[in-house]
Formats: C-alpha cells, sequence, structure tokens
C-alpha cells in the first residue's frame, strides 16, 4: 500500500487518511504535512472548529475537496480585503 504513494510524482492519499494518521498521532493534519509548527488544536482559539474537522472527515473526497477549495477561496477574499485596507490606510 505505502508503494502507491511512492510514485513520481507520487500521489497524495485522500485526506481521511491523511486526517486519520494525524488523529492516531494526535497532531493537527496542518503539523503532519508541514504547514504548521503547531501540535494540537486549542479548543479555545476556534470554538467549535474540532466538531467541523470531525464532520470535514465524514464527507467523500470530492466534497472534502470542495470545502477547502471554499475555505481557500474565503482566506484569499479576506487577504485582499485587508491589502486594500491597508492601501486606503497610508
Amino acid at each position: 500500500m505505502v508503494s502507491h504513494y511512492e510514485g513520481d510524482p507520487p500521489e497524495a492519499p485522500p485526506l481521511s487518511t491523511i486526517a486519520k494518521i494525524a488523529e492516531a498521532l494526535s497532531v493537527t493534519v496542518s503539523y503532519l504535512v508541514g504547514e504548521s509548527t503547531q501540535k494540537g488544536i486549542k479548543d479555545e482559539s476556534m470554538p467549535g472548529f474540532k466538531k467541523h474537522y470531525k464532520t470535514l472527515q465524514t464527507l467523500p473526497p470530492k466534497d472534502q475537496k470542495k470545502v477547502l477549495e471554499y475555505a481557500d477561496l474565503l482566506a484569499s477574499a479576506h487577504s485582499q480585503e485587508n491589502a486594500v485596507a491597508a492601501e486606503t490606510a497610508d
């Protein structure tokens, strides 16, 4: 099974598999893939996040991808809004 991910280029495992590995190691997916240095999810920082994360894990991979794409879209829009606000403040 591991050889499936050792191709050139390697095929990424489904998000549900990555999430299970992260859960087994008691770390976040972001930490597991090297995007964050924060190992765990702090409940006080985003109430309800763990619940939504577990819900995301139950979705089919196609829907998981849509949710993540939408989150990226919102983050991008937020960054652009902040950039415009910073320009107008100058």
